[in-house]
């Protein structure tokens, strides 16, 4: 058979301009239609579907995307004291952390995590199952266990978030949540998608906290031993007769907070050398320099109430009691805090860590960087 070629039809001038008329006025719809159903999807409100949840919760579809499965009518006070059994599986994630957890959730690697406890009835006490991102560990623990998590349950009002359940198609967000007590009360959180499908409360470290000091109880293993390196000096001493500061090198890095304030320093590693007996850079008369990220940013000659200032600094953090501390946290070193400090007795105070989770809590690197900025400013010098 012959191939045979269609001819092609060119429409004319009029009839393109009707067609394309005609293709505007449908976009336009097609446009307003959708900026009706986007609207009305971000109005803030639920729209409850038509069938209500078994549970007596409701579904609904949040702006974005996420679906609300939570159930309203869950309790959110327990009354019992006794639990039966509990589970947990969660992801965790640095960005979730706050609070004065924030620091010590560093200290344990991303991943997914499992912890289980149910009573053991021919031990006589709790069986537990603790995985760690992968590294699972399975003890058993005593009959007092039960109630020591039960108070830490309700320490942290995790009642408050019984009944929550959202899910999105986002990524690395996990929980699931369940305590059941023995007059049948229960506590149900699950979450799966990104941060928005979070309670609001909720925090990782509470549990991994508590089930790797359970297991270092039980078993004389800890986690957060393996990977901490600690060659601290014991012999360190805690009290100085000097207070004459001659010389110090702080090192340390710096980040914003949850938002930045006005005036707020750039992030990045600084270094502040303060030597009042030697020069130690090249070509730089100066006794005192200020630096970030290897940039130079002030120098000048500091004076003896510097000193002062420092170290009624030091002493107000009682950096003393750190002495002879020397730590490294293996999942995250690059923020670091190393501090030498010399006096005229030849005293010398040292702190040298390297990680967020080791970092000792007396060191508050915002003030210390209201320090800094303040006698730079003694000496006109701004940074």
């Amino acid at each position: 058979m012959k191939y045979k070629k269609e001819k092609k039809v060119i429409p004319n001038r009029i009839d393109m301009f009707r067609i394309g008329r005609a293709a505007r006025r449908m976009a336009k719809a097609t446009m307003i239609a959708g900026m009706a159903m986007f609207l009305g999807a971000c109005s803030g409100q639920h729209t409850p579907d038509m069938e209500a949840g078994r549970d007596g919760g409701y579904r609904s579809q949040e702006c974005g995307g996420t679906e609300d499965r939570s159930d309203v009518n869950a309790s959110k006070v327990i009354a019992s004291d006794e639990l039966a059994s509990f589970s947990a599986t969660f992801e965790k994630r640095e960005v979730y952390i706050g609070g004065a957890d924030a620091a010590e959730g560093w200290v344990y690697p991303n991943g997914r995590y499992r912890f289980e406890m149910k009573k053991d009835e021919d031990e006589g006490g709790v069986s537990v199952t603790a995985d760690f991102a992968g590294e699972v560990y399975t003890f058993t623990a005593g009959p007092e266990t039960p109630g020591r998590l039960n108070r830490l349950l309700k320490d942290n009002d995790v009642a408050a978030m019984n009944g929550h359940s959202k899910w999105n198609s986002a990524l690395d967000t996990y929980i699931s949540l369940s305590a059941v007590y023995a007059d049948g009360e229960t506590i149900s959180i699950y979450a799966e998608g990104g941060a928005s499908t979070i309670p609001d409360g909720w925090n990782c470290i509470i549990y991994i906290r508590f089930f790797d000091g359970l297991m270092e109880e039980c078993t004389g293993q800890s986690v957060w031993e393996t990977y901490i390196t600690d060659n601290s000096d014991p012999d360190a001493p805690k009290e100085f007769t000097s207070q004459e500061l001659r010389y110090i090198y702080a090192n340390f890095y710096y980040r914003y907070g949850l938002t930045k304030a006005e005036g707020e320093k750039r992030p990045g590693r600084y270094l502040l050398h303060m030597d009042f007996d030697h020069l130690r850079y090249a070509g730089i008369d100066e006794n005192c320099t200020i630096w970030r990220d290897s940039e130079l940013l002030g120098r000048f000659d500091a004076d003896e109430k510097d000193a002062v200032i420092i170290q009624e600094w030091i002493s107000s953090h009682d950096l003393i009691s750190m002495n002879g501390m020397e730590k490294t946290c293996e999942i995250d070193s690059y923020q670091s805090l190393e501090l030498t400090v010399c006096y005229a007795d030849e005293s010398e105070l040292s702190i040298h860590v390297y990680g967020t989770a080791v970092i000792p809590r007396q060191w508050d690197s915002d003030s210390f960087m209201e320090l800094i900025d303040q006698i730079a400013k003694r000496h006109g010098v701004g940074f």
